[in-house]
């Protein structure tokens, strides 16, 4: 039996999931290097794209995620910041009569990284709006700094096979293991 292919991460967790750990180098947005090889890798390349937009996108959906995770009200700047950010570059699907969808552009003035910002902040929104908010959950793997939607209510980590194996190992050296 094959599994079913998993959907890709909504694109506020893969902003949110550029600051991978505590450790030094494990922050996608560090400097501008950092973020032109994300924003390549998320299918972005423009040049001259300042870091300080995606840092406080990040931080303001992160306080949104980690807010939800934790069954706690959202702090009112972080949804200020996302409700800003969201307000940008607005795409929508539109239906034509052939029963072919077209994409209109609200601003049709904004750059690829305005798009990405843009489309990240209404994930959120659309995330933390729906059925899958309760399922948001934070690592419990020391240092890791990474969110999820969990697929089943016992998930605890990111992934099983990193952190989530970091956890049996110490648990089975503290136990005389």
């Amino acid at each position: 039996m094959r599994r079913a292919a998993t959907p890709p991460e909504p694109a506020c967790l893969r902003l949110a999931n550029t600051l991978i750990s505590d450790r030094p180098g494990r922050d996608l947005l560090a400097d501008p290097a950092s973020l032109r090889a994300w924003l390549s890798a998320e299918g972005v390349g423009p040049a001259g794209v300042a870091v300080e937009p995606f840092a406080e996108l990040r931080r303001a959906v992160r306080g949104l995620l980690q807010s939800a995770a934790e069954d706690r009200a959202p702090a009112e700047a972080d949804l200020r910041v996302v409700n800003r950010f969201a307000a940008t570059g607005l795409r929508w699907p539109t239906l034509r009569r052939d029963g072919a969808a077209t994409v209109g552009d609200q601003s049709g003035q904004g750059s690829a990284a305005d798009q990405l910002l843009g489309e990240a902040a209404r994930s959120a929104i659309e995330l933390l709006t729906g059925p899958d908010r309760d399922r948001v959950g934070a690592c419990a793997g020391a240092g890791c700094r990474l969110l999820f939607v969990a697929a089943h209510p016992g998930r605890r980590w990111c992934s099983s096979a990193t952190c989530g194996n970091r956890a049996r190992v110490a648990r089975h050296r503290g136990a005389g293991g």
